[in-house]
């Protein structure tokens, strides 16, 4: 799950208008001043994402993260029904616009491209307006390249890169991967013309990552999609900054 620098405003800008609810609806889950009651076909570790992705973002646009913060996640068969308990007033002059773009977001990166149904609601989570979803296309450009999607595999190319080839990698980094939950990357090239693979993970994580799990990504990526041509493969932050870098086949005789 990863939202373009135009859908993070988006985001930020919804935060801002969610407030406090005062009583039990749901278990609950919370990361920092975000909370997310859960119940109805909601996991709890879906709603743990959701509280999670909230948060960064609040954090990093630099919203008020004092006052609590409340959603409710419910699930009617195959629909999610996100509840946010909202300041109305806020909300007199804002269209549904963005609200469309919120659920598109998180039915692309969290829920599994399930429908989202946005509600507003006060405190006690009284709904005051809701929103049926509406489907838009989130594979248009973003600042990280064009986007494509196999399974739970996202990535971004670069105007480098041709259609075919970039539908090969992700479906293949699918094929070979086959993650449970989103993961991200951005395919582009260098000046040299070699092929430049990232991965967005945890700085943490990335230290995880041992020389011979880089071989074989890099190895299977190129015998397989590259036709054997050399590849740089980089584990990043979810800017698409580097942490890591392999250069395959130039750092196997380091």
């Amino acid at each position: 799950m990863k939202a373009s620098s135009k859908q993070l405003l988006i985001l930020s800008f919804v935060l801002a208008i969610v407030l406090m609810a005062c009583t039990d609806y749901g278990k609950k889950v919370k990361h920092g001043h975000i909370e997310v009651y859960y119940k109805d076909g909601i996991t709890e570790e879906v709603a743990q994402k959701t509280a999670d992705l909230f948060f960064k973002i609040d954090k990093e646009q630099n919203n008020d993260t004092i006052g609590t913060k409340s959603i409710q996640l419910i699930k009617n068969s195959d629909t999610v029904l996100f509840r946010m308990v909202a300041d109305k007033k806020k909300l007199e002059k804002l269209t549904d616009e963005p609200f469309i773009a919120l659920a598109n977001v998180f039915s692309d990166s969290l829920y599994k491209m399930a429908p989202v149904n946005v509600e507003l609601t006060d405190e006690n989570f009284k709904t005051f307006h809701h929103i049926t979803f509406q489907k838009m296309d989130l594979s248009a450009t973003t600042s990280f390249g064009n986007k494509v999607t196999s399974g739970n595999i996202e990535l971004f190319c670069g105007e480098q890169i041709d259609n075919k080839t970039c539908n090969q990698l992700v479906e293949y980094l699918n094929t070979f991967i086959h993650p449970e939950s989103v993961i991200s990357f951005q395919f582009t090239m260098d000046e040299n013309r070699v092929f430049v693979v990232k991965m967005v993970t945890q700085t943490d994580k990335a230290n995880d990552i041992t020389r011979d799990n880089l071989i074989e990504i890099c190895k299977n990526i190129s015998d397989n999609v590259f036709n054997s041509a050399p590849v740089t493969f980089q584990l990043a932050d979810d800017h698409f900054k580097p942490i890591k870098t392999f250069v395959y086949p130039s750092d196997l005789n380091k």
